[in-house]
């Protein structure tokens, strides 16, 4: 329909909604510029947000410009679009949309479609036309919500708009490989913390999380013990099933002014009661920044698993591994995608 037409977004995390617009707009414009933002206007707008009130604590930090634009290189290369598309950085709104070149259309989304209005407006100062503007529909997630690069980044949804929470629908006893370490094991006996406490410190000081989740009684009094303290914490005040707390001063957690919960799960499962417990604290901690923990009835043996599953990429949980030490997992997108194949199995 169009020799040139144009596009721009941060594409952070590039996911299914990003794909479906590019490839919409290789349909409409023979030829396509796509103006990427720089690392400098996307530190403006999260300034921004962040004065607003609209940027969450710890949120994970948008990828960097470089591995934006290969992840953005690599998509065209695959569908075929390379040839016909020039990538062009940006710095702020604008981009060449507001030069007087060749470009006869802008492909926006409803999430960018004020931006596009901007543009025009923009332009019309500067004495050039206007260009059409054409909407593109966004892409839902299973929950029939946008997907977004931010639910992403905070843990939500994957890129293709699997929601993780939906993962636990089912409730039912858990298999044998999620009893396995899901991440690098710190072996030491908990109870010698001068042994523990150099790695765990190492450990926390190479991720730099950008949310601290312990699991277990023994790692959430190690950690309150060496004075780092856990965003969220999941307790039963028992040790190998044994009754040895009482309270949360047992364990360190001193003047706690946040929230506790307590939800029901038996041995061996993973109940929707503890999944939404776990989503709905880390959710808290985001809003508020306020500390959160779960006291579960029953045994948190394999509160784990959801905590890295519903977790904001970046953060680091910690949990017990019985008679072997301390297994610290840092929340990504493949371990993500490798706890839900077992889950799907």
């Amino acid at each position: 329909m169009y020799k040139l037409a144009a596009l721009a977004g941060t594409f952070d995390h590039l996911h299914k909604g990003h794909g479906f617009f590019i490839s919409e707009a290789f349909k409409l414009g023979e030829k396509v510029i796509i103006g990427l933002t720089s690392d400098v206007y996307v530190g403006r707008k999260m300034k921004r947000l962040r004065h607003l009130g609209g940027d969450r604590m710890g949120s994970p930090e948008v990828e960097e410009f470089e591995i934006r634009k290969k992840e953005l290189t690599d998509f065209l290369k695959t569908n075929g679009y390379y040839s016909r598309a020039k990538i062009v950085k940006i710095d702020d709104l604008y981009g060449p949309a507001i030069k007087n070149n060749e470009i006869e259309a802008l492909v926006v989304t409803g999430e960018t479609l004020k931006g596009g209005r901007l543009v025009n407006k923009k332009r019309r100062e500067l004495g050039l036309n206007p260009l059409k503007i054409l909407q593109v529909p966004q892409v839902m997630a299973e929950d029939r919500r946008r997907i977004a690069s931010t639910r992403i980044r905070l843990g939500e949804i994957d890129r293709w708009g699997r929601v993780f929470r939906y993962k636990f629908k089912v409730e039912g006893k858990i298999r044998e490989e999620l009893k396995k370490p899901l991440g690098r094991l710190l072996q030491g006996n908990p109870k010698e913390p001068s042994f523990l406490e150099p790695e765990i410190k190492k450990c926390i000081g190479q991720k730099s999380p950008v949310m601290l989740i312990t699991v277990g009684d023994e790692v959430t009094k190690l950690c309150n013990e060496f004075r780092i303290v856990p965003q969220l914490c999941i307790i039963d005040f028992k040790v190998a099933r044994k009754k040895v707390y009482s309270s949360l001063e047992d364990l360190y957690i001193l003047n706690f002014r946040g929230r506790e919960k307590i939800v029901y799960n038996p041995a061996g499962y993973i109940t929707t009661r503890l999944v939404k417990a776990v989503e709905k604290a880390i959710r808290r901690y985001l809003i508020t920044g306020k500390q959160e923990i779960i006291r579960v009835i029953g045994e948190e043996d394999l509160a784990g698993v959801p905590a890295v599953l519903l977790a904001s990429l970046g953060s680091l949980v910690l949990y017990g591994q019985p008679g072997e030490g301390i297994v610290a997992v840092e929340v990504t997108e493949e371990k993500k995608r490798e706890i839900l194949e077992i889950l799907n199995e």
